[in-house]
């Protein structure tokens, strides 16, 4: 046996005879000699050396294939990049493994990922403090996966909490997000799904897109967004130029707001856009999410999809059985605006100012079977739209002043007041 060898060998024995150590709940990790406990090389996980180096040195001596295990301790580190790597496991054991920033961290990231492939982040906590660093970034790779992670902050920040662009074959699952936000362009398969975001906070999930970016096959479903104070889900044009998203599924969230959101909680189209934005999106459904508020929304919107002063085409979207409730605000609980050929269907308003609005630009729109009740305005309204659309069998629960306000239809749109319910 070579030297070499024989310390590995030394080492996996301590990783498997550690308390807490994972190797003994999973028969299927790799073998003994690939395991690289940062703690036996070289790291002290005491929350007050800076184990930058050694951690650093750990993962360049680890070959492709290896697991990096962090045992339970407090690693203060920042500044680790991984480039041009692949089947590489970085192993926690739980809350306890902790990835902390230090208080004066200069390097704007605690880990890099870069043109990697094939990794696995798993059972680790990272923490920036009160610093406005990025945790975790990924970038310019395929097959990742980040699972029961947690990623926390003393305070809310401004910039990401984590960072992926352009990466393909991405899952982010059941981890734990606190007072941080995940930021993502340029995705291709990616799953986010049984995540739970905690505020306050900046965001949730969003993207802001790029001139020339697209976003394909993109799945975020199952998590909860609990106390956001502006968008929980956000999909946006870019600020100049177009993208293309297509593919996009937003499914079964659970979304809890305060009494303030700077943006809706549910928002994808305009927010970013100018008038020369001309992307392309095609083929989104938002179905089956719960957004509440516990006071009185303040936002303009609950729900805003589309938008009109963009020249941007929103085709094929799906919005249907979602149930919005705003805390007796004066907004709307569903606004629509630019689509072409959309389904809404199925969806539940209540508390707020006016229930759903079909507005400017939307054509070949069925908007059929929702219920909006505790209207405080107007329960379904349809502003100047491109024509064609078809508004019927939509009910009214409870005494809502306006029901229906279609005095702006075209010639062509078909409307009818059926299904009204008047409870008094």
């Amino acid at each position: 046996m070579t030297s070499h060898h024989a310390v590995l060998v030394a080492v996996a024995a301590l990783v498997l005879a550690a308390p807490g150590s994972y190797a003994g709940r999973n028969s299927a990790l790799a073998s003994a000699e690939e395991i690289y406990n940062v703690r036996v090389l070289g790291a002290r996980g005491n929350g007050k050396t800076n184990d930058t180096p050694a951690i650093r040195s750990v993962i360049k001596s680890a070959p492709d294939g290896a697991i990096i295990y962090f045992p339970p301790g407090n690693y203060r580190c920042h500044g680790l990049t991984v480039t041009d790597r692949e089947r590489l496991t970085f192993q926690g054991a739980g809350p306890g493994s902790v990835i902390e920033a230090p208080d004066a961290a200069r390097n704007p990231t605690i880990l890099n990922l870069d043109q990697c492939r094939d990794i696995v982040l798993r059972d680790l906590t990272f923490d920036t403090h009160a610093t406005n660093i990025t945790a975790l970034a990924v970038s310019n790779s395929e097959t990742v996966r980040i699972r029961n992670c947690k990623f926390t902050a003393a305070a809310p920040q401004q910039s990401a909490g984590v960072h992926l662009r352009n990466t393909t074959n991405l899952w982010f699952a059941k981890n734990l997000v606190e007072q941080r936000h995940v930021e993502h362009q340029q995705l291709k398969r990616a799953r986010f799904s049984d995540n739970i975001f905690s505020g306050p906070t900046r965001f949730g999930i969003v993207m802001l897109a790029a001139a020339g970016s697209s976003c394909e096959l993109l799945t975020i479903e199952d998590n909860i967004f609990d106390g956001m104070t502006t968008a929980a889900i956000g999909i946006w044009d870019p600020a100049s130029g177009s993208a293309r998203i297509r593919d996009v599924k937003i499914r079964n969230n659970q979304i809890a707001c305060p009494t303030v959101t700077a943006v809706p909680p549910i928002s994808v189209g305009q927010i970013r856009g100018k008038s020369a934005t001309k992307s392309v999106w095609k083929n989104i459904t938002i179905a089956g999410n719960s957004v509440h508020f516990t006071g009185p929304a303040t936002t303009s919107h609950i729900i805003a999809v589309g938008g009109a002063r963009t020249k941007s085409s929103y085709t094929g979207f799906v919005i249907r059985d979602n149930d919005v409730t705003g805390g007796g605000g004066k907004q709307s609980g569903i606004l629509l605006q630019g689509l072409t050929d959309a389904l809404v269907i199925g969806n539940s308003v209540a508390e707020v100012g006016v229930g759903i609005v079909l507005g400017s630009g939307s054509k070949r729109c069925l908007v059929v079977d929702n219920r909006v009740s505790t209207i405080s305005d107007t329960g379904y309204r349809l502003e100047k739209t491109a024509g064609e659309n078809v508004m019927v069998g939509n009910h009214c629960v409870g005494k809502i002043p306006v029901p229906y306000d279609f005095e702006k239809k075209q010639a062509n749109d078909r409307v009818e007041r059926t299904n009204l319910l008047r409870l008094r």
